[in-house]
């Protein structure tokens, strides 16, 4: 699997840092449009990304927690699943608030993690305490993985969005060009 380069990132900690400046916090829930958004946002930075359904396991000392993927028979006009945007060797979970939501667990709202390097039903790890952990899960087999077809005129406007506001920082920290000229030393003083 194809790895970042340290300025894509931090393109992705840029996301992470700006995401809910521009998205507004009642979508923090809404796991597969965030993906959406997320995903559409790297691909503008020409960096591959895509929404990948999974399961979000936390595991705490009294109890275990999955999001995603748990019910026989998903809730009517309801998708089951849980979503993140994978970017090469990383993930970005703007999801997570179920957690805080549903089983009252602290967790940051939003998350940029290394993925697993070899095959596996795990995507990625992460400990949120000293005694708490969120595993990235691959979804169960026998169930509908496909996430909604967001809207793409929302997608496309908080894409845009975050794009104007992570821009500006990009810009900062990304690599200079140098000319042609400048490389091969043929610029006179």
């Amino acid at each position: 699997m194809p790895k970042l380069k340290t300025h894509e990132v931090e393109i992705l900690k840029s996301v992470e840092k700006n995401f809910f400046d521009v998205v507004p916090q009642k979508f923090e829930t809404f796991c597969a449009l965030n993906a959406s958004i997320i995903a559409a946002t790297l691909r503008h930075f020409n960096i591959v990304a895509k929404v990948q359904p999974c399961q979000l396991w936390c595991a705490t000392p009294s109890n275990n927690f999955i999001v995603g993927f748990i019910h026989e028979t998903p809730m009517e006009g309801k998708w089951d699943g849980h979503a993140v945007c994978a970017a090469k060797d990383w993930i970005i979970d703007a999801g997570l608030s179920h957690l805080r939501r549903d089983h009252g667990i602290s967790v940051p709202p939003i998350a940029v993690i290394p993925r697993f390097m070899v095959r596996s039903q795990t995507i990625a790890r992460a400990d949120i305490s000293a005694t708490e952990r969120i595993w990235w899960m691959r979804p169960p087999s026998d169930v509908n993985v496909e996430p909604p077809q967001e809207p793409e005129d929302v997608v496309s406007a908080y894409a845009q969005a975050l794009i104007n506001r992570i821009g500006v920082s990009y810009s900062i920290t990304r690599p200079l060009m140098s000319s042609s000229l400048e490389m091969t030393g043929a610029v006179s003083s």
